[in-house]
């Protein structure tokens, strides 16, 4: 596979129309430019910047905002999730003032979730569709990397061990009632006396401990290509795999499409955590496929690459490099060994990429 980005204004000539009318995939011998070639893509991106902060934390619920929260993200007991800054009133758990890792704001999830009002058996949970609905599969090898600040209770306020539990998991529901349980391929659980347990049939001490009271930055890799799954984690620039054993959970996905950051039903009075610059990074293996390269026919914007004899191929686009959700544009080529000039049926549009692969 090559992905051949179209808002490089070097790479596409300044005459090139956002849409234009034809359609056809032809097969001419032509000449152009060099494409260019990702093999992992960031799927979702938060920081937060783009929410209005809560003034208090019992005033009630502020979801961040952001790209396509709506379609991307579902809250579990929303109202103890909230969006803050340094400025925002801490009059519940966590204890202690804001904390924000960078720019000026940053989530909160309360991890004393009992405290009134509401009360409730759920846990809240900020759970994350990169690919915008349930209906889309995942990938089968992902990243998540997110930074977080923990807050435990004070010692004789403690009730549960559990502070943050970070889930992935594929399938579900994101219309209501909305699936926030497993299948699972991995969860891991940071407690408030600072280890780190995962869930493999019940769940394991992984020998692994946190300090809280500062940020603290940490990446899970799953590979769900191969059984069982492989899950590994980075924590402050620390590799760890458990010792050759992974960290996965014992339901062995294919795929990974959906991200919960859980907070706790009851941990004690002032727990709690905050989170920032959540990144979610497809892993995988392009498909195979050609290199692409930019060129004009008859003022259209058009791609060419040189063909196997035999092969299909599709075109696919998606509308932006930094969050590729990859869409059939309806053109397929039949391979003959031969240069061939593929075009967009709708027209190029400078603000997309495109990609082909081998069908």
């Amino acid at each position: 596979m090559s992905e051949f980005r179209s808002v490089h204004q070097s790479t596409l000539p300044n005459s090139f129309p956002r849409r234009v009318g034809v359609r056809f995939c032809a097969a001419l011998a032509v000449a152009g430019f060099a494409s260019v070639h990702v093999q992992a893509a960031v799927i979702y991106t938060q920081d937060f910047e783009s929410s209005t902060p809560a003034s208090e934390y019992a005033s009630g619920e502020f979801d961040p905002a952001g790209p396509a929260f709506s379609q991307n993200v579902k809250e579990q007991k929303k109202w103890f999730i909230q969006v803050v800054d340094t400025n925002t009133t801490a009059n519940l758990s966590p204890s202690g003032p804001p904390q924000v890792f960078e720019g000026s704001n940053s989530l909160k999830i309360d991890s004393n979730a009992t405290a009134s009002p509401p009360p409730g058996p759920s846990t809240p949970i900020y759970q994350i569709w990169p690919t915008t609905s349930e209906f889309i599969p995942g990938p089968p090898q992902s990243s998540v990397t997110f930074s977080f600040y923990g807050v435990p209770a004070a010692a004789a306020n403690v009730v549960s061990p559990r502070l943050l539990e970070v889930w992935s998991a594929e399938g579900g529901s994101a219309n209501p009632p909305v699936t926030y349980g497993g299948p699972f391929s991995y969860a891991i659980r940071f407690d408030q006396d600072g280890r780190i347990l995962y869930d493999r049939g019940g769940w394991q001490d992984s020998g692994l401990t946190v300090t809280y009271g500062q940020w603290n930055t940490c990446t899970i890799t799953c590979d769900a290509s191969v059984s069982p799954d492989w899950v590994t984690m980075t924590l402050n620039g620390v590799f760890h795999d458990n010792n050759g054993q992974g960290f996965n959970a014992n339901d062995d996905l294919a795929t990974i499409g959906r991200y919960q950051f859980a907070g706790q039903l009851g941990s004690g009075v002032g727990a709690g955590i905050f989170i920032d610059d959540i990144t979610i990074v497809d892993t995988a293996p392009a498909p195979p496929g050609p290199d692409l390269s930019g060129i004009q026919v008859a003022n259209a914007a058009a791609f060419s690459f040189v063909s196997l004899n035999g092969t299909d191929y599709l075109l696919q686009t998606a509308q932006t490099p930094s969050k590729p959700f990859w869409r059939n544009t309806g053109c397929t080529i039949h391979g003959n060994g031969s240069p061939m000039i593929v075009t967009d049926p709708e027209g190029i549009d400078p603000g997309s990429v495109y990609r082909v692969i081998e069908k």
